[in-house]
């Protein structure tokens, strides 16, 4: 007996003219699949935190290919389906009104990957609930992405201390921190090489980083950072500085656990 097929919750339309599944590029589609998985999931990256069984029980899976156009359909398990349309609905309202994103700030990075394909293929994503009165959950045009960077972002020079975790990149060079306002690493662009050379050989220490940040509005999260400069914390000057403060009359240092480190976190913020 043939296995029944699970209902599918979720389609994906790339609609425009004469656009076909075979006349996507194959990279492209593994990029858009991506970032749907990624809005559905409501998280920003799969990283080293994430929990692969958890992971694995969340996925979307793809049943088939609608051929005359490019449809595609997916099923998901039952626990994580309603939860999967419900992150894709808010997408789809920050896209209506950016200034609504709050701290669902997980959409920006892949509508900025939707929009990129929706310019490349010259057609409009759209994610819906299957079936005759189909509900659309989210839109993403060629311009959606800047639509939402001019609502919500503020630039500005700064810095910022963290730890090099990677360093590298086959296209464009970037760079892994630990930072220590936010659990996930923060991934950074790179000025030139002679900033990437002086990242490797700061690989697993603290530096501070100098250059130009991008912020979220309202929430004030690190969203893009471009490294310019680099220096290495160095604990002697660290030490001088806690001894200079104490020396001050700082008396609210002997009750930090471990100013050195706390120092090494607030420097060059």
């Amino acid at each position: 007996m043939a296995k029944k097929v699970a209902p599918a919750i979720l389609e994906l339309l790339l609609s425009g003219p004469g656009l076909y599944p075979e006349k996507i590029p194959v990279a492209t589609l593994a990029r858009t699949l991506s970032a749907i998985q990624r809005l559905a999931s409501g998280h920003e990256e799969v990283g080293e935190e994430e929990d692969e069984e958890q992971v694995r029980e969340s996925s979307l899976r793809l049943l088939k290919v609608v051929r005359g156009s490019a449809v595609f359909r997916f099923a998901c398990p039952a626990p994580a389906a309603k939860v999967a349309l419900e992150h894709l609905r808010i997408a789809g309202e920050v896209l209506n009104d950016p200034e609504q994103v709050g701290h669902n700030d997980y959409v920006i990075n892949p509508i900025e990957r939707l929009s990129a394909t929706a310019r490349a293929l010259e057609c409009s994503i759209i994610v819906k609930v299957p079936g005759p009165n189909s509900r659309i959950l989210a839109r993403i045009e060629p311009t959606s992405f800047e639509t939402i960077a001019k609502a919500l972002f503020v630039k500005g020079d700064t810095s910022l201390t963290g730890e090099v975790k990677r360093v590298g990149g086959a296209t464009q060079m970037r760079c892994a921190l630990r930072v220590p306002f936010q659990h996930r690493l923060l991934f950074c662009r790179v000025a030139n090489a002679d900033v990437a050379r002086q990242l490797g050989d700061a690989l697993y220490k603290k530096v501070v980083v100098q250059g130009k940040a991008q912020w979220i509005k309202g929430t004030w999260r690190v969203h893009g950072f471009r490294i310019e400069a680099v220096k290495q914390l160095k604990r002697a000057s660290l030490r001088k500085s806690l001894e200079a403060l104490r020396a001050a009359g700082g008396e609210g240092w002997d009750k930090v656990d471990n100013p050195a480190e706390f120092l090494e976190e607030v420097a060059g913020q």
